[in-house]
Order: structure tokens, then C-alpha cells, then sequence
């Protein structure tokens, strides 16, 4: 019998209720996986360009899904994916490789100190050309480098939304049927 898990992991004020990783959720959930919505809180106030106050992040991050997975079998699994948003990207990177977990990585929004901890070929990234987190040069490199899948949305924000609502409900469509494909195992 085939045993899946989806962890999600979130964002600064990006949680599990919003768009990308409530619907990614639910799919997981349709296509048979148990999901973990992991809740993150307590992180200091201004982070960008604080790179003090980022790596304070990066640990409060990290420390709370060790506490939220450490009852988890991971072992018992034979399918393991970790979604991930923003901040939550690099706790899932971490934490797969501090904790050995075999977990494909499905990460959206990722920071750029995200890119020097995930590994070569485990990796769907989408990112938006108007990010002002990262610079799109610096995702295109780092996944070609790390030979990641890369989806990009023209003029999305670190949300992976621009101003159109109608425009981000046809995008969140079509990165919905990539996660899709991805829980299924498919090119995407």
C-alpha cells in the first residue's frame, strides 16, 4: 500500500488559508496524500535588507517544524513532498537534509539564501518576474545551475499576484495543474 505525505510549509504571513498553499493542500489531499500544515510565528518585524534579523528568521523557522514534525514517521512513507513559501523554503530545505527526509521539493516564492540549500535536481520553483525578494537573474541562474524546474509568472509579486484579479485567478489555475502534475509525478 502506498503511503503519502505533504508537508506545507509557510510563509511570513503567508499561511496555509492562503491561495497557493490551501489549494495545493487540498490536491494533495484529493490525490491521496495525508498533508501537515505546519504554522510558523514570532519572527522579528522588518526583514528585508536586515540580514540580522533574516537569519533570526531562518532559525525560529527551522526550530518551530522540527518541533510540529518531530512526531512524524517520515520512514513509514513512500511518498514524501514538502511545499513551501517564501521563508517556509528554506526550513524545508534544511530540515530535509538536517533530518534526511527524502522529500521532493515543490517551493514557491523561494528567497535567494533558499538556492545554496536545495538539492541538485529536487526542485519545482515558481517564481514572479516583480519578486522584489529576489531578482529574477538570480533565480534563472540558480535553477539552471541546480538544474531545477523553473515556472515563472510575468509581473507576479512574491505572492505570485499582479494588480489583475482576473489575471491571478487564470495564473493560480494553471500553478494549481502544475502541482498537479507534480503530486502525480508528471513533466511539469
Amino acid at each position: 500500500m502506498i503511503s503519502r505525505i505533504a508537508v506545507l510549509f509557510p510563509g511570513i504571513g503567508y499561511t496555509k488559508n492562503h491561495p497557493l498553499l490551501y489549494h495545493s493542500g487540498k490536491l494533495a489531499q484529493q490525490y491521496g496524500y495525508k498533508v501537515k500544515a505546519l504554522e510558523f510565528s514570532g519572527f522579528p518585524h522588518k526583514l528585508k535588507g536586515n540580514r540580522e534579523a533574516l537569519m533570526t528568521s531562518f532559525q525560529i523557522a527551522v526550530g518551530q517544524a522540527e518541533d510540529q514534525l518531530k512526531f512524524i514517521d517520515f520512514p513509514a512513507y513512500n511518498e514524501i513532498v514538502f511545499i513551501s513559501k517564501s521563508i517556509g523554503t528554506v526550513a524545508a530545505a534544511i530540515y530535509s537534509t538536517k533530518h534526511q527526509v527524502p522529500a521532493r521539493q515543490l517551493y514557491f516564492t523561494p528567497l535567494e539564501q533558499t538556492f545554496s540549500l536545495i538539492e541538485d535536481h529536487n526542485g519545482l520553483i515558481f517564481h514572479g518576474t516583480a519578486d522584489s525578494w529576489v531578482n529574477t537573474d538570480v533565480v534563472l541562474e540558480s535553477c539552471e545551475r541546480k538544474r531545477l524546474r523553473l515556472k515563472t509568472i510575468l509581473g507576479a509579486n512574491h505572492s505570485l499576484e499582479s494588480e489583475d484579479v482576473f489575471s491571478n485567478l487564470q495564473d493560480l489555475q494553471l500553478i494549481i495543474e502544475d502541482v498537479g502534475r507534480f503530486l502525480r509525478k508528471e513533466d511539469v
